[in-house]
């Protein structure tokens, strides 16, 4: 299967997200961030790339997410973070991976604009993860997106709630399943 711009050649669950065509950050503030929400293909299924942050990073330590972080100047879309970041993280070639389009916008529990930038690939090639940011590299089955509930917990005395994504490879919940959420996850399968 060869990868172009033609839909019909994409996996059924990609033709039903809500796609939109972002190709500036626009009004979105200086402070904002993208995330890379990479969908691979391995062998006859379609995965999804997640990572594990490290230790050593100052937020969101050992948690699961997307690739990405905040916008720099030079980043003229958020394509262009999600793509920068995934390379800096991942020592990744950017090349390998196609753009579909955006998500709508996510906040995180600061506030901060996260925009998910959805992508496709046939071979990324090799993760070369940088170990300041990322502690492993993760690959989910699409699949496993259909275990999909709501959960509680509590933070510092406050009861929250998140959504939950119960897969093999890590439970997703947080601002990840809330941007899977968003996609159409579990509904779209």
């Amino acid at each position: 299967m060869s990868l172009d711009s033609h839909p019909d050649t994409f996996p059924d669950f990609i033709k039903k997200l809500h796609l939109i065509n972002l190709t500036t950050w626009g009004d979105f503030p200086t402070k904002a961030a993208a995330v890379l929400v990479l969908f691979v293909r391995v062998e006859q299924e379609w995965e999804l790339l997640l990572t594990r942050r490290s230790k050593h990073v100052t937020h969101h330590r050992g948690q699961i997410g997307f690739p990405g972080g905040m916008r720099e100047l030079q980043d003229l879309s958020p394509a262009a973070t999600a793509l920068r970041e995934y390379e800096e993280e991942l020592g990744a070639p950017g090349d390998r991976v196609h753009i579909l389009g955006c998500l709508n916008t996510e906040r995180n529990i600061d506030r901060l604009h996260v925009i998910p930038v959805v992508a496709i690939s046939l071979d990324p090639g090799a993760f070369f993860p940088a170990e300041a940011e990322v502690a492993e590299v993760l690959m989910t089955r699409v699949l496993e997106l259909k275990n999909h509930r709501a959960f509680e917990f509590n933070v510092f005395g406050q009861w929250r709630e998140s959504d939950l994504f119960q897969t093999a490879t890590a439970p997703i919940w947080g601002l990840t399943a809330r941007i899977l959420k968003g996609a159409g996850f579990p509904d779209i399968l």
